[in-house]
């Protein structure tokens, strides 16, 4: 969050993050996102409103039916992403330095095996 602050995207909340970490690349309808992100439509509504008012989603008519929008990652949207994406690199390099890369990667495949199960089992 901070380097992301640092590099000039100082208007997001973690709470906003949630948007990012679900949107499919092609645009998410507001009603899947709010599931993926188990929140309710009302609080996924809010936070995107807030994103496209700060510019970083838009709504765009869904081809699919043009009843519905998706929500869509702007360029501001896709550098927030970068951004983060670099963050995350960087603290899982220094991560595998710490422990080791053979023992990281091992970490992350059993917490991956764990949020299976949590999905799975409904939890998540």
């Amino acid at each position: 969050m901070r380097r992301c602050t640092d590099a000039g995207f100082d208007d997001l909340r973690p709470a906003h993050l949630v948007v990012f970490q679900h949107i499919r690349k092609e645009g998410s309808r507001l009603t899947e996102l709010a599931a993926r992100a188990q929140l309710t439509p009302q609080s996924m509504g809010y936070l995107v409103d807030h994103l496209e008012s700060s510019g970083y989603v838009e709504r765009r008519p869904d081809p699919t039916d043009r009843r519905a929008a998706l929500i869509c990652l702007t360029d501001r949207g896709w550098s927030q992403v970068r951004c983060a994406l670099g963050a995350i690199a960087d603290i899982e390099q220094r991560w595998a330095a710490a422990i080791g890369a053979r023992r990281y990667k091992d970490v992350k495949r059993a917490l991956s095996d764990l949020c299976e199960i949590l999905a799975r089992d409904g939890y998540v």
